[in-house]
C-alpha cells in the first residue's frame, strides 16, 4: 500500500490539526483577557460630562471592541476545531457549539453599541440643549440596557457551552478529565451567578467572566498541544 506523504497529509494529520487548535485557542484567549483589561470605563455622571468623556474616548473604543470581536471570532474558529476533533457527531458537542456560537453572536451585539453606537449617539449630542436633557440621557440607557441584555446572554450561553464540552471530556483520562472537571465548575458557576444576578456584567463583572473562561480555554488549548483526546481525531 503506498503511504500518503507531503503537504495534504500533514494538513489532515490529526496531531497537527490539534496543535494549531491549540494554538489559536491559546493566544484568542490571553489576547482577549488582555483587551478586555483595556476596556473603557465612563468615570462621569453629569450627562454633559458623559458626553464628552464619550466622545474624548471614542477612537480608543471603538478599537478595543472592534478588536475584542475579531477576537471572539477567532475563538469561536478555534473552538469549532475543538468540538471537530471532540466529534459533531456526539449530541453534547454539536449542542456546546451552537450555544456558544449564540454567545458570540450576542457579545457581538454588545460589543457593536457599546463600541460604536453609543460613541456615535454622543456625537451628535456634544452641545445636548436642556429640553433635550431627559431625551438624551433616556436614550443612553436605553442603548445601556440593550447592551447589557446582550451582554447576558452571551455570557450565559457561552458559559452553558463549556458547561456541556467539559462533560464531554468526563469520558478521557488524565488532563482532559481534570479539564472537564474544571470546565463544569466554571460553566455552572457562572451560569447560576448570571442569572440570579449575582454577577452584574459591568467592566468588572465582564473581567471576572473573561478571566474564568479562559482559563478553561487555555487549558485545553495546552492540551490539544499534545494531541486529540484519546490521540484521535475526526475518526473518533
Amino acid at each position: 500500500m503506498k503511504m500518503q506523504t507531503g503537504p495534504d497529509h500533514a494538513q489532515h494529520n490529526p496531531t497537527t490539526n490539534a496543535r494549531t487548535v491549540g494554538w489559536i485557542l491559546i493566544a484568542g484567549a490571553i489576547l482577549s483577557l488582555g483587551f478586555a483589561m483595556a476596556h473603557p470605563q465612563l468615570t462621569a455622571h453629569e450627562l454633559n460630562a458623559v458626553l464628552r468623556q464619550m466622545i474624548a474616548g471614542a477612537t480608543f473604543n471603538g478599537w478595543v471592541h472592534g478588536i475584542l470581536m475579531a477576537l471572539y471570532v477567532i475563538l469561536a474558529a478555534g473552538l469549532l476545531g475543538f468540538s471537530r476533533l471532540l466529534g459533531l457527531d456526539r449530541p453534547l458537542v454539536s449542542l456546546g457549539m451552537v450555544a456558544y456560537g449564540v454567545g458570540i453572536i450576542a457579545m457581538v451585539g454588545a460589543a457593536v453599541i457599546n463600541g460604536f453606537a453609543l460613541s456615535l449617539f454622543a456625537g451628535r449630542y456634544a452641545a445636548v440643549k436642556p429640553e433635550q436633557a431627559n431625551a438624551v440621557a433616556a436614550s443612553i440607557n436605553a442603548m445601556g440596557s440593550i447592551s447589557g441584555a446582550w451582554a447576558g446572554v452571551g455570557a450565559v450561553a457561552s458559559s452553558m457551552a463549556i458547561l456541556v464540552w467539559s462533560v464531554t471530556l468526563l469520558r478521557f483520562g488524565g488532563g482532559w478529565r481534570v479539564a472537564g472537571v474544571i470546565g463544569m465548575a466554571i460553566g455552572a458557576a457562572t451560569s447560576v451567578m448570571l442569572i440570579s444576578g449575582t454577577i452584574i456584567l459591568n467592566v468588572h463583572g465582564f473581567m471576572l467572566l473573561i478571566f474564568s473562561q479562559s482559563i478553561w480555554i487555555v487549558a485545553i488549548g495546552y492540551l490539544l498541544l499534545g494531541g486529540a483526546p484519546n490521540g484521535n481525531a475526526l475518526q473518533q
